[in-house]
């Protein structure tokens, strides 16, 4: 779970408090809490645009003690919390100090889904420290209570304006989740972004680049000038490029999931926004799906407004050295016919997901216009009539596992479906039980081939495997006449007892014929 401005009002300290404007924020994530009375609204904005004072989630403390009668300055000041990601304002001395919260304020606040809570009125004898230890209690038990840290960052993060998606929020959630410091180098020990805990500690950076040099495995070592401290490394790979992410602790050692969580955390913000051209979010969802992540998934997904829930299709390109351009072109050809459209190379090869195409025509003809726009030589396999993302990976492995015995038992083809793989993974299996197994299948085949003849086995793969039962196709492939093919299918089928190719009687021959491929 995550702490959000609903479940403070829970807590002892906020149990007589009340929602007085912007409910519609109410399930914003709380990361951190603070307290700020300044009215200086301009100051706000300008930390709001250089993004250095405040990281976004937080619950901040006010009695708007300099500035109770200053309605404009209080509107502002709301406007700019809201902007740089603050999640929301508790309001003490109401009533003493602001007489109430005006109705400009109330609108606003509603207005951006801004949560306004009041505490008590009429109450001198509240203390903002009740309110700030009962919150930071729940924050800190919600750390350990198992959830990947990785969800909560992007679902804060999510809830930010674009301006505020950066590497260095990122880095400074990381930082406000982990109470550590962060810093992130490039591969030679440039400090690239810093965020400091506690905020005194700013120009660690310059300490920490003295372990640029030093061989440091996976335990901590000790950090310099600073009681119980300690300092860890973990590499950070981006698209080719390689980072080195610091994080110095104090205190009671840093978990091993943590660490790795954080490394998540800041490689997918390298990705998706320490470039100009902020690409990535696709391979990122992929990712989440195929490797069964959920959280995940649906926090990058509702991010950027993607409908995930929709996916029913995914294709498989694989071949050639598929890159950035082949996306693009794969993406446009299948917005022209699906709504929903999530496309990038992963692991080498580039994963489409779409929404339903209902006509097999359409489907056909996105096919073309695929193999029109990639480069020649791509292989497609295509899989629809997913239910939900389990169904999506059962997919994904169902076709690693298969794909290179689909290509030695169907070398012709350039387009697969899920009964291709499943045929491939049938007799895949049979072949890896050992002989007995696949003696029992070939068998079949020894009864056509009794004779001194060469060519009807061959005949027969080419037939049922490679043309659909298609004589002329066969003939072609076969580089004989058609009658010559129907000759040869006509003696396999006197020899079987059943024509070549009725089905159910036909199952063993194929899968027979299938096995034979992938034994020569």
């Amino acid at each position: 779970m995550s702490v959000t401005v609903k479940s403070l009002l829970k807590l002892p300290s906020l149990a007589n408090a009340r929602v007085v404007a912007g409910a519609g924020g109410l399930d914003k994530i709380v990361s951190t809490v603070s307290v700020l009375e300044t009215m200086d609204y301009q100051l706000v904005d300008e930390q709001a645009l250089g993004n250095k004072a405040f990281t976004g989630g937080e619950i901040v403390i006010t009695g708007f003690v300099n500035g109770a009668e200053d309605v404009e300055a209080q509107f502002n000041l709301i406007k700019n919390l809201s902007a740089i990601g603050e999640v929301g304002l508790i309001v003490y001395y109401v009533g003493i100090f602001v007489k109430k919260i005006d109705p400009e304020i109330i609108k606003l606040a509603d207005d951006l889904d801004f949560p306004i809570i009041s505490m008590p009125e009429n109450q001198i004898n509240l203390r903002y420290g009740e309110a700030i230890n009962d919150i930071m209690g729940l924050i800190v038990r919600d750390q350990f209570s198992g959830e990947p840290m990785i969800v909560n960052l992007l679902e804060s993060i999510s809830k930010l304006s674009p301006r505020q998606q950066t590497v260095e929020t990122m880095m400074r959630l990381i930082s406000n989740r982990l109470r550590a410091s962060v810093v992130l180098t490039t591969e030679s020990g440039r400090t690239l972004y810093e965020a400091a805990w506690p905020s005194e500690l700013a120009g660690i950076h310059q300490q920490v680049e003295k372990f640029a040099e030093v061989e440091m495995g996976a335990e901590p070592l000790d950090f310099p000038g600073m009681d119980d401290a300690s300092i860890y490394r973990r590499e950070v790979h981006v698209s080719g490029t390689n980072y080195k992410l610091y994080i110095v602790n104090v205190g009671q050692e840093m978990s091993q999931i943590n660490l790795q969580q954080a490394v998540e955390g800041v490689r997918i913000a390298i990705k998706l926004w320490g470039s100009s051209e902020g690409t990535g979010i696709a391979s990122e969802i992929i990712d989440a799906i195929l490797t069964d992540q959920p959280l995940k998934m649906r926090s990058l997904s509702s991010m950027f407004e993607l409908d995930i829930a929709s996916v029913d299709s995914m294709w498989i390109f694989t071949g050639c050295d598929l890159g950035p351009e082949d996306v693009r072109n794969v993406a446009a050809e299948a917005n022209k016919f699906c709504s929903t459209v999530c496309t990038d190379v992963y692991k080498e090869r580039i994963i489409l997901f779409t929404d339903t195409i209902r006509k097999k025509a359409d489907v056909d003809a996105l096919r073309t216009n695929l193999s029109a726009v990639l480069p020649h030589g791509v292989k497609m396999c295509y899989y629809t009539g997913f239910r939900n993302t389990r169904d999506v990976r059962r997919a994904y492995l169902l076709n690693g596992e298969n794909y290179d015995s689909a290509l030695k038992i169907l070398p012709g083809r350039d387009f697969f479906m899920r009964g291709d793989m499943e045929f491939a993974g049938k007799c895949r299996e049979i072949v890896e039980k050992g002989n007995e197994s696949v003696e029992g299948y070939l068998r079949v085949l020894r009864v056509i081939d009794e004779t001194d003849s060469n060519d009807l086995i061959p005949t027969l793969c080419i037939y049922l495997l490679d043309t659909d039962r298609n004589v002329q196709k066969t003939a072609d492939k076969l580089f004989v006449h058609k009658n010559t093919v129907k000759y040869r299918i006509n003696t396999i089928s006197d020899r079987l007892g059943f024509h070549a190719g009725s089905m159910p009687e036909s199952m063993n021959l194929y899968i027979a014929c299938g096995i034979r491929r992938l034994l020569l």
